[in-house]
């Protein structure tokens, strides 16, 4: 039977397209995925605020102790010691994930505090973390609307939390003011004229610090031995179309030449909780997963996972800041099968998504767009 639901059960719609899709997709989260949104489990939430006079601040509001016991501080003290902002009246999580993200509440300031987990392969010290930072003072400096990282007192952006077992790193963003998703045709031309510029202006950054590679080594062969864990209880036909698949996956990306600016900095996790919409203004955030890679990779991953009606319109607000070459566009679909393979799907869903990588949709009886299970 296929699997459907629709997004209009839902009251935060972007959320629960991307855990829906999830879910549908059986993403497999023992191999780690990227683009983990994930309500938290019930071990990881936040305890209920009860009135506790200890955790009542002067604005009247309340501070979460999520990480009171985990690492030995409350974030509101740490919050109010660390940077020259004034005392919380609310934190409150947003996402426990890899990373946990918690709204930081000041009076009518609103900020985005991250505390990063362990285990981000992807980071090896602090310049990696460095690299983001700066990439995103570089974006605003030319006017490209994101969320930038806030200094503490001392001046760096970055503080360190230890636990008992792993030091933990963590920073504070502004706020994204508004809605997560396109939300309409429009919008989604929006996204892509936004990332398009984001593409440009990085094209300018300079900078000392290293940062990974999204590329063959880190999409398709750091993903092989958990996919193919599985083989030995997959269909044969399966594990042989995949085999096939991966061959000319492999094939074609050696042979793709991006041509100038195809290959440069890139956002590496586009999808619609990582920006924010508000009255015809657009804000990017969440650069965790940034990388060197190429730009056809950012776009693959989103044009692929809308619904349909945003999808051409997505693609002409991306071209009409950054014109694709003959080759991008030809490589548009295999980077969204590399993608799929990057997620860490399981094999029998990875089948599917190999034949077609578009997320299924389908109308409902009002109007509206449901996604679809591939299998």
């Amino acid at each position: 039977m296929i699997a459907t639901l629709t997004q209009r059960a839902f009251p935060e719609t972007a959320y629960a397209r991307v855990t829906l899709l999830r879910c549908l997709l059986g993403l497999r989260r023992d191999v780690g995925c990227v683009t983990c949104c994930e309500v938290p489990p019930e071990a990881e939430r936040p305890p209920e605020r009860r009135g506790d006079p200890r955790l009542s601040q002067p604005g009247g509001g309340t501070v979460s102790t999520h990480f009171l016991h985990t690492f030995g501080r409350d974030l509101g003290d740490l919050v109010a010691d660390e940077y020259d902002l004034g005392r919380p009246t609310e934190v409150r999580l947003l996402q426990a994930a890899r990373n946990h993200t918690y709204e930081v509440r000041i009076g009518a300031a609103r900020y985005a505090l991250r505390v990063r987990g362990a285990g981000s392969w992807w980071i090896g010290d602090v310049g990696d973390l460095l690299f983001e930072i700066e990439l995103l003072d570089h974006l605003a400096s030319h006017g490209v609307p994101v969320s930038t990282a806030v200094r503490r007192r001392s001046g760096d952006p970055i503080g360190e939390l230890p636990d008992d077992t792993v030091p933990r790193t963590y920073s504070l963003f502004t706020w994204a003011p508004g809605e997560p998703g396109a939300q309409t045709p429009q919008g989604a031309h929006l996204v892509g004229s936004t990332l398009a510029t984001i593409h440009l202006v990085a094209d300018g950054f300079d900078t000392t610090h290293p940062r990974y590679h999204l590329d063959e080594t880190t999409m398709l062969d750091r993903r092989l031995p958990a996919i193919e864990q599985s083989f030995p209880d997959d269909p044969p036909e399966h594990v042989r179309f995949i085999r096939a698949q991966i061959a000319d996956i492999r094939r074609r990306i050696r042979d793709f030449d991006p041509g100038p600016g195809g290959w440069g900095v890139i956002h590496g996790d586009v999808q619609e909780l990582n920006f924010h919409l508000r009255r015809g203004k657009l804000t990017f955030f969440d650069f965790d997963l940034c990388a060197w890679g190429w730009r056809t990779a950012d776009i693959a991953e989103y044009y692929t996972r809308i619904r349909p009606p945003h999808r051409q319109p997505f693609l002409d607000g991306y071209q009409s800041v950054r014109p694709l070459n003959p080759a991008e566009h030809d490589m548009l679909l295999t980077i969204a099968r590399l993608a799929w393979i990057r997620e860490g799907c399981r094999s029998s869903t990875l089948a599917h998504m190999l034949r077609d990588p578009f997320i299924r949709f389908r109308l409902d009886d009002s109007g509206g767009w449901e996604m679809v299970s591939p299998s």
